[in-house]
């Protein structure tokens, strides 16, 4: 649209005739779509283990036998799973590295790298 916008406006400054929209559309910059970038890449499930086993260790260090991630850019950083925005995601890993996730119904199949997959029924407007 911009780029249109800005044709339009020097054609008319310049005083020559306006291109029609079919012109317009057949311009290459018009045709090239930008490069986009793909929002749930293939995941590397053995770095995403590597991930679980260095928290393990930790966990062991601080005595602790249960870590519960609650942020959806921490449950992706543990298990690959990406929900989106508006449902919140939620992730266990215990002592001995055994991984729960618990993601919405509807995003349940998405990849991820876990032991056990749960699901709850979501609502928009008061899951969480």
């Amino acid at each position: 649209a911009w780029l249109a916008s800005a044709a339009y406006r020097r054609s008319v400054s310049e005083g020559e005739s306006v291109p029609n929209s079919l012109e317009l559309s057949q311009s290459p910059l018009l045709n090239k779509a930008p490069p986009r970038a793909d929002p749930i890449p293939s995941l590397d499930s053995s770095a995403l283990r590597r991930r679980q086993a260095n928290l393990v260790d930790s966990m062991s260090q601080l005595g602790c036998d249960l870590a519960i991630v609650t942020r959806a850019e921490s449950v992706r950083w543990l298990t690959g799973a990406w929900v989106g925005p508006l449902f919140t995601p939620v992730a266990t890993i215990d002592s001995e590295g055994v991984v729960t996730l618990v993601l919405p119904s509807r995003k349940v199949d998405s990849p991820a790298v876990a032991d056990n997959v749960l699901s709850y029924v979501e609502k928009r407007l008061s899951t969480f």
